[in-house]
């Protein structure tokens, strides 16, 4: 990857600048500004605060051109509008001297903030004294400000809180506002007020001036894509936020129009399955819209059909950033390297100065497992914007992938500190602390990321990993079955997410008190039904026929999984324990294989599952139906323990193995309902309890 200096946009000024004392409230002479009541006028009579308005007047409505100073005038205007900032100064300056308005001097810092001389435009609405008459220079000081990296000056130019809320005055929405659709000085205040917030890494405060912004007018859309893009608000507080919002208020007859689109933005998609007004123009095309049918696809694990979406808004505008960093991650679980890398490359040549950039090529690193390369550009990335949760996910990825929990976490830590109301960094600590058998603190950290969200079944997957470990497995079961019902509702039939479930819960019912061999049976062979060669299930499936007596299955199912097993050593000790567990049990002479006759195949069993037309999902959700297997099991068992004991009567020899030289053997025991009881999982220390 070529490396290309990052250069600064703005210049930086070592001086402090000298601000003029402000009265926030105090009365301004700008035009634009807002009107206070006048002393002695009545509750009734204030007139409500005028702070919406263009910050050019029109040019239709310019007084006649008849002296030099409204020519030139004229003339700095068209220069702003057409781009010519150099124009405009030029112009502005001498118009400056000569008459010492608001409107020209605010043009003129205007002019020096477009030409990118923060420095110059906050010296000049200083010297000039323009901060305590005008609303309008103050929030230009404070864009200069904020350019400048200095949050807290922008806030002594904005207030620390909105001043004209303190007045409790709530301004009437006039039909000349709604129809032109103007957005409120306020609201803007409130925005960029929170932007100096979140310069100064108060993450709270600026949620809230985010939130009051969008409040006081719904046609900020700059705050509330602040809100979404760092993840400042849960699933839940987000839905209720966006839902609540006075459209009708403030968009009139396009309220609808607005709900939908913003509707798009969250993260519940609340959208889903609904069409905006039948009114107005078909957007499916639009940009937005498309990002959100792909994000819909992403947490589905419907990768193939999010890239095809991703490819389609990149042809449309490959400057889109909302959706490079969803284009990223479907090439690198798709596993495209080569076209990882392309792409990357081509990132670093168009838009170096980008965050999302370097953070591509750092996944591409992380995908060839170069992780020191990996983590020098995931920093790259977060140094260009520190928000970037991404790019901190996956630089924690980066230390966990060789086991340095630690610093996996300290990465995680500081992701969650940056972006509090997201669950994915806790979640990743969780398992962080699971890897160094820390399953307390895992624990803790996984119901702190179940607070945040209660809609991804991979999280209650990995709960329920935790609780096995801590052998709460009712609690496991539950997660487990939580995790299934959102996996039914939010996950396609391709996701892995299938898989893991039901191997997770065939292990949770070998354990007491939910012991069910028949039931854990069923869940491994629907997770091997997801994937044949998982060597996990098709292993604890050949423990559960061992530890009931089917012998020769089991040894069919251990020798299908160290096909594909990369624990090859212990499933190699299971094999060994079953054959010599074979070696020495009895068989009738009757029999012409008799180590083979375990009765796998059972038509009555077969029968019932041809009457049940349920899915394998609802099946195990509804315990009533394992209660009734349970009991016809039981009376299956007892017919055929009758049929064993008369078998038993004629055999004629029995294989005596000295008490020393005796292999481990299974310690299983009869109940009195005649189930089968593992004591141990065959009573070694070589074969933990495993959940994947």
């Amino acid at each position: 990857m070529e490396l290309r200096t990052r250069t600064a946009t703005s210049p930086r000024a070592s001086q402090p600048i000298p601000r003029t004392p402000i009265d926030l409230l105090g009365e301004p002479e700008f035009g634009f500004s807002i009107k206070m009541a006048d002393e002695g006028s009545s509750a009734d009579s204030i007139q409500p605060y005028d702070v919406a308005g263009p910050l050019f007047p029109n040019q239709e409505a310019l007084p006649s051109v008849v002296t030099r100073e409204d020519r030139l005038r004229v003339l700095s205007n068209d220069a702003m509008q057409y781009f010519l900032p150099a124009t405009a100064a030029f112009f502005g300056e001498k118009m400056t001297v000569s008459t010492d308005s608001l409107d020209d001097i605010h043009c003129l810092a205007l002019s020096y903030f477009q030409q990118q001389q923060y420095q110059r435009a906050l010296e000049t609405l200083n010297k000039k004294e323009t901060l305590s008459k005008s609303v309008v220079c103050r929030y230009l000081a404070a864009l200069c400000s904020l350019a400048l990296g200095k949050g807290k000056d922008a806030l002594d130019y904005l207030g620390h809180k909105n001043p004209f809320s303190d007045k409790g005055k709530k301004r009437d929405l006039n039909d000349m506002e709604v129809t032109e659709g103007r957005i409120k000085l306020d609201s803007v205040m409130c925005y960029a007020r929170g932007k100096a917030y979140l310069l100064l890494g108060d993450v709270d405060k600026a949620r809230e001036c985010f939130k009051e912004a969008l409040t006081i007018d719904v046609k900020c859309y700059d705050a509330l894509e602040a809100l979404i893009m760092h993840n400042m608000m849960s699933e839940k507080e987000e839905w209720e936020f966006v839902t609540t919002l006075p459209y009708e208020e403030h968009c009139g007859p396009d309220s609808k129009y607005f709900r939908y689109l913003y509707g798009l933005k969250v993260k519940t998609n609340i959208m889903k399955g609904k069409n905006v007004d039948p009114d107005v123009v078909d957007i499916t095309k639009s940009l937005d819209v498309q990002l959100s049918i792909a994000e819909r696809y992403f947490n589905e694990n419907r990768f193939e059909d999010c890239l095809k979406i991703c490819k389609e808004i990149r042809k449309q505008d490959a400057y889109f950033k909302e959706s490079i960093p969803l284009y990223l991650a479907c090439l690198f679980e798709l596993g495209k390297k080569a076209e990882l890398y392309e792409y990357a490359q081509e990132l670093v040549n168009k838009m170096n100065n980008e965050a999302v950039a370097w953070h591509a090529v750092a996944l591409y690193y992380l995908y060839i497992k170069k992780y020191m390369e990996a983590r020098k550009y995931f920093n790259q990335a977060l140094t260009i914007n520190h928000f970037f949760q991404q790019a901190w996910l996956g630089y924690g990825h980066s230390f966990s992938a060789v086991k340095d929990y630690d610093q996996a976490i300290n990465a995680y830590r500081q992701c969650s500190k940056l972006i509090p109301e997201s669950y994915m960094p806790l979640m990743n600590i969780a398992i962080q602390y699971m890897g160094k058998e820390e399953y307390n603190r895992a624990y803790f950290k996984f119901r702190k990321s179940l607070e945040k969200c209660n809609s991804d079944p991979f999280l209650y997957n990995e709960f329920a990993v935790c609780c096995y470990k801590l052998e709460l497995y009712e609690e496991a079961q539950a997660s487990l079955h939580t995790a299934l019902r959102l996996a039914k509702e939010r996950q396609s039939q391709r996701s892995p997410i299938w898989e893991k479930i039901w191997c997770n819960l065939g292990h949770v019912y070998r354990q007491l008190p939910l012991q069910n061999y028949n039931r854990a049976l069923k869940c491994f062979e629907n997770a091997l039904d997801r994937n044949p060669k998982n060597s996990d299930a098709r292993a604890a499936a050949g423990m559960i026929y061992q530890l009931k007596g089917n012998v020769a299955r089991a040894i069919v199912e251990y020798l299908e999984a160290l096909k594909d097993s990369d624990s090859k050593h212990l499933i190699e000790e299971l094999i060994k324990v079953a054959l010599e567990s074979n070696a020495k049990q009895s068989y009738v002479k009757e029999d012409e294989f008799p180590h083979l006759n375990d009765n796998v195949f059972d038509i009555s069993q077969v029968l019932l599952t041809m009457k049940e037309t349920r899915s394998v999902e609802e099946l195990e959700l509804d315990d009533t139906y394992w209660v009734t297997s349970a009991v016809k099991q039981t009376h299956g068992n007892n017919e055929k323990s009758a049929v064993a004991s008369g078998k038993r009567k004629r055999v004629e020899r029995e294989e005596q193995v000295g008490e020393d030289d005796s292999p481990p053997t299974l310690a299983i025991a009869d109940t009195e309902d005649d189930m089968i009881v593992d004591e141990g999982d065959l009573r070694l220390k070589k074969l933990p309890r495993t959940l994947s």
